[in-house]
């Protein structure tokens, strides 16, 4: 295989197309072309490697056959699975802002049974987010679903209100607290069992509210 060379594989009685947009000594980039289309994959080789690796030799032919392979694999998990990566990726980015790392990282690792790399993690989410499923040349699944006709499971006045809500037993721990306090200095410190109790039961309500409300 040479640069921008089409080539095919055979995954699981499937035949996957794919071709290699760039090839060099140090860089090698795959896309797919058929099933699917939109994903691109690439390997590089740290330069205190390349004196015993090359792309331009047949290591690079098989590292291209890997690289197909995991796209197609990528691809056929997100269509044999779009309703469900729709729903998360709706509930994650619920304003369509999709540059969060932190809502990132978590989209991903609740999503995906296996690791994105970080730099095909673009290419997921523009995917998903521009057409609600994986592209299939000149027609659309039967799952397909717009993206922008799935609500998210929460809007902001919800998310304020539990903000609130926690605010105000906070508010109520903390006087409890000072109440305890109060009485522990009042019987001379030590080992006041009510009082503990009552403060180590009050942390552990507190702790189940941030829990399942932030």
């Amino acid at each position: 295989m040479s640069k921008y060379q089409e080539f095919s594989i055979q995954v699981d009685d499937t035949e996957v197309t794919g071709e290699i947009t760039h090839r060099s000594e140090e860089t090698i980039m795959v896309r797919i072309t058929h099933p699917f289309s939109g994903l691109s994959n690439s390997c590089h080789i740290p330069y205190f490697s390349r004196p015993l690796n090359s792309f331009m030799t047949d290591y690079g032919e098989r590292m291209a056959v890997n690289l197909l392979q995991y796209i197609y694999e990528l691809g056929l998990y997100i269509k044999e699975n779009s309703s469900t990566i729709l729903l998360r990726f709706a509930a994650h980015f619920p304003k369509g802002e999709y540059s969060h790392e932190g809502a990132r990282n978590r989209f991903f690792v609740s999503t995906f049974p296996f690791m994105i790399p970080l730099d095909l993690r673009e290419e997921v989410i523009e995917l998903i987010a521009s057409i609600g499923a994986l592209r299939q040349p000149h027609d659309h699944s039967s799952e397909y679903i717009p993206i922008r006709i799935l609500k998210p499971i929460y809007t902001h006045d919800d998310r304020d209100s539990q903000r609130k809500a926690v605010k105000d037993v906070l508010v109520k721990l903390n006087t409890e607290l000072g109440k305890y306090f109060d009485i522990w200095k009042q019987v001379g410190g030590g080992t006041t069992g009510y009082a503990i109790d009552a403060v180590q039961r009050l942390v552990k309500d507190a702790d189940k509210l941030f829990r399942t409300k932030c």
